[in-house]
């Protein structure tokens, strides 16, 4: 029974082009995005800078107003986070040949910097508010091929001198989730009949970071970040099947 499910689907999709209205299509452009937190925390900050996707995709028409677009895509994502923390500590230290514990407090300045190529599946719907506008929504699932969190830590006690500072770096690749899931929506502008320009909203609803990455930083246990992002491309059709 499954064996003729399958092949049941597969005929389908391969008979699809040739029994309805099916326009392949591909596209570039630039996007902007972050892993944005649940709760906002104090003395912290991002930056974003623009990436770059490429796109391919076939339309296929359902109606006279709605299409369903199955489409494949890359990305490079790009962010960089900057922190600081100040909590209370006691140092010990010698005072006249006495060991003693001097009450201070330490600054730990967190930076760091998010590179990631990913590939996207996405299924949106989209229809036609006019001849010249689409709206779209949809879900995709991604898979990040590369991705790299290179953090950079200083710690200093009190305003310095007292103690060398500590300095320390690492990459926190292995808390990122390797697959993501979420939702799109977006709209098209048909320029001409072959070129269109888009723009497109993506949310994930699955975590940026693996649960549990903070265990060491207790006031960032219970923060989840999800990643969001725009995407801004052009849009070629090819001929119509």
């Amino acid at each position: 029974m499954n064996k003729a499910l399958i092949t049941l689907y597969f005929a389908l999709l391969i008979s699809l082009p040739q029994t309805v209205f099916c326009q392949f299509f591909a596209g570039m452009g630039t996007n902007f995005g972050g892993a944005i937190p649940t709760e906002m925390t104090e003395n912290s900050l991002a930056k974003i800078y623009p990436g770059a996707f490429i796109m391919f995709g076939n339309k296929i028409q359902i109606t006279e107003r709605l299409s369903f677009s199955p489409q494949i895509s890359a990305d490079y994502r790009w962010f960089n986070y900057y922190a600081s923390q100040t909590k209370d500590t006691t140092v010990l230290t010698t005072v006249l040949n006495v060991p003693a514990n001097i009450p201070t407090y330490y600054t730990a300045n967190i930076s760091g910097k998010i590179r990631l190529i990913g590939i996207f599946f996405e299924t949106p719907f989209c229809f036609q508010l006019s001849e010249k506008f689409n709206a779209s929504a949809g879900i995709y699932g991604s898979y990040n091929a590369y991705k790299s969190d290179f953090v950079e830590i200083n710690v200093k006690i009190g305003e310095g001198g007292l103690l060398p500072d500590v300095d320390s770096s690492y990459n926190n690749k292995s808390n990122i989730n390797n697959f993501d899931a979420g939702i799109n929506i977006g709209g098209e502008y048909a320029i001409n009949d072959k070129f269109v320009l888009s723009l497109g909203v993506y949310r994930s609803l699955s975590r940026f970071y693996k649960k549990n990455s903070f265990n060491n930083n207790t006031e960032n246990d219970n923060i989840s970040f999800y990643y969001t992002q725009l995407r801004l491309g052009f849009i070629y059709l090819f001929n119509d099947k």
